[in-house]
């Protein structure tokens, strides 16, 4: 009888979702946080856990968790040879495979031999799910798998190899710099003067992960060679430092010797606002098409920069900014601190507003504002070229940022109801501000990252963001990325409202027309949101509301913190750092204070 490899996974699937019964350790809220029945059946969870349920036909035919019958080396190899857990191109076991495999095994109440009698029955009973819930479940680790991972998380391991063999040990003495990324960074830099392999080994073998010989696989080469363990290991104590800064009500994070990992975590946030900025103008430029229809992309473009407030924002930025504190019975918590942490290098112990006050008609009314050129709002944005990160000030893309969003739903909330004049208004300030947004980031880009002692950072950043359009005039389907702004393809002596026309023409609304009709073309669906006539004129299909960004992406690392007990719990909205979890932070990072 047929013993594949899904009938085991069906076996830890059902096992694993005990967690979503009643019954499971997570009360109902495991994996998804709903609860789940058996397709077809009254059966739930709860009755499968359960040690008089008799078995169950877990056949192909009756079960199926993916469709077509993918192998091991399509569905796990990469991912485990990714882990150093199997050989390359192999289904044999590295050491740390072996390490990994007899921890989990030492941890369930179950012989592997269960596992295959119940694959060759075909079946699962409730007896065996309810013993495999309890030791068993992939959110149950045991003392000894979390402090394997623990060494293995934060560089107190080390995996060699010579020859045929290769060795997993284990060590008490930490690495001396833990999140250290200058020889990943000084990789990208030295890549761009044809440096050979030998240079590229020489330069990861510093990181003091891995010793390396001349006997390496090719894959191993390539997977440390990229500094992934260095990533991994500092984006968890990054977090964990900022955690246990934050629960101590320290007013500023202290960075110390996670500086390097921050920068990667402000540019990784800096591109996803960037694209998030693009789609909110695509949903401002949508509602704009609903007030004018039929207009061509150019019209729609024009109008908008065209409008008073689009010229008076630029007056009462940062003016007329103003940051309000409320008492601190709102202080913040979870992720959202840490994300301000890691974005702009200091955050908010209470939740703030940001507003605009309008100013009076004797600073808008200067004509001269009518034909401000990009280079004159960069000057008047210019602040704190020194500092690391953007701070939380009037002129940094956090207030920015927060302005826009407002002004984007004020501008759709009046489209929508029929109020022209309003919504053309809030249009015109939330364009004004996204060109101040942009020109922010541009300055900090010059400022900051395009410096020398940064060169090694700069070519990383290259590498990891999408290149610029070799043609700013032509819309094209590639991503856009803060690299655009980097390489600027406006001249900048120019108004800046004639820059954002063609921006929002260009990038915004004709890219979409081209992305939308190609799909169109490839598989018949018609575009959802605009369309656009053989004359080129758009018209107004249905609104479109993004998501935007959010801190969320740091809940994978609080998902291994918390498995790790370094953490209280995986809740993002409340982060509360284990003494476990200080401990590791005091060891391993000398200058990030903990208390």
């Amino acid at each position: 009888m047929d013993c594949s490899l899904e009938l085991f996974e069906v076996q830890f699937l059902l096992g694993s979702m005990a967690c979503d019964a009643d019954i499971g350790p997570l009360g109902g809220s495991g994996f998804v946080g709903v609860g789940r029945d058996v397709s077809g059946t009254d059966i739930t969870i709860s009755d499968l856990v359960n040690h008089e349920t008799p078995p169950i036909d877990i056949s192909p035919e009756r079960v199926r968790i993916h469709s077509g019958s993918p192998t091991f080396s399509e569905r796990y190899a990469r991912m485990a040879t990714d882990l150093a857990l199997v050989e390359p191109n192999s289904d044999e076991l590295t050491p740390l495979g072996e390490a990994v495999a007899t921890a989990y095994e030492d941890a369930i109440d179950i012989s592997f031999d269960t596992f295959i009698e119940q694959a060759r029955d075909q079946t699962v009973s409730g007896s065996f799910l309810t013993a495999f819930s309890g030791s068993g479940c992939a959110c149950s680790l045991s003392a000894a798998e979390i402090q394997l991972f623990r060494r293995l998380f934060f560089g107190l391991s080390e995996l060699s190899r010579t020859g045929n063999d290769q060795t997993l040990t284990f060590t008490e003495t930490p690495p001396s710099h833990p999140a250290d990324l200058e020889p990943v960074f000084e990789r990208y830099r030295r890549a761009t003067t044809d440096v050979g392999v030998d240079s590229v080994l020489d330069v990861v073998a510093v990181q003091g992960d891995v010793e390396f010989d001349t006997e390496v696989t090719s894959a191993l080469v390539s997977r440390f060679a990229e500094g992934q363990p260095i990533f991994a290991r500092g984006s968890l104590l990054f977090v964990l430092g900022l955690g246990a800064q934050h629960n101590a009500d320290r007013d500023m994070p202290v960075m110390g010797d996670l500086d390097q990992i921050a920068d990667v975590w402000a540019l990784h946030n800096l591109a996803r606002r960037f694209v998030g900025v693009n789609e909110q103008l695509l949903e401002l430029l949508i509602e704009v098409v609903r007030l004018l229809e039929p207009a061509t992309p150019q019209d729609v473009a024009r109008t908008v920069v065209s409008t008073d407030a689009f010229t008076q924002t630029f007056a009462a930025v940062p003016a007329d900014v103003t940051i309000t504190l409320p008492d601190s019975d709102t202080q913040t918590t979870g992720l959202q601190p840490l994300w301000q942490a890691a974005t702009y290098g200091e955050w908010f112990l209470t939740q703030p507003t940001v507003s605009l006050e309008p100013a009076g008609d004797a600073i808008h009314n200067e004509a001269s504002e009518a034909v401000l050129s990009w280079t004159d709002i960069r000057t008047r944005l210019e602040r704190g070229n020194d500092q690391p990160r953007f701070s939380l000030d009037k002129r940094a893309p956090w207030a920015l940022f927060h302005l826009f969003d407002t002004a984007v739903d004020r501008a759709t909330s009046a489209a929508q109801t029929g109020d022209n004049r309003s919504a053309l208004a809030a249009a015109g300030e939330a364009v004004s501000l996204a060109a101040q947004l942009f020109a922010r980031w541009q300055t900090w880009h010059d400022t900051y990252l395009a410096t020398p002692e940064r060169e090694a950072l700069a070519a990383w950043v290259e590498a990891q963001f999408a290149a610029p359009p070799a043609n700013a005039t032509q819309p094209t389907d590639q991503p856009l990325s803060p690299r655009f702004l980097w390489a600027f393809p406006y001249d900048t002596t120019q108004p800046v409202a004639d820059i954002m026309a063609a921006y929002l023409e260009t990038w915004i609304v004709r890219r979409y027309v081209r992305v939308m009709y190609r799909k169109y073309r490839n598989n018949g669906r018609a575009p959802t949101f605009l369309t656009m006539n053989e004359v080129g004129e758009l018209f107004y299909e249905q609104s479109y509301r993004t998501a935007g960004p959010n801190p969320n992406i740091y809940k994978q690392v609080a998902d291994v913190l918390c498995e790790l007990d370094l953490i209280e719990t995986n809740d993002r909205n409340d982060i509360q750092v284990t003494g476990e979890g200080r401990a590791i932070v005091d060891r391993l990072c000398s200058e990030v204070p903990c208390e």
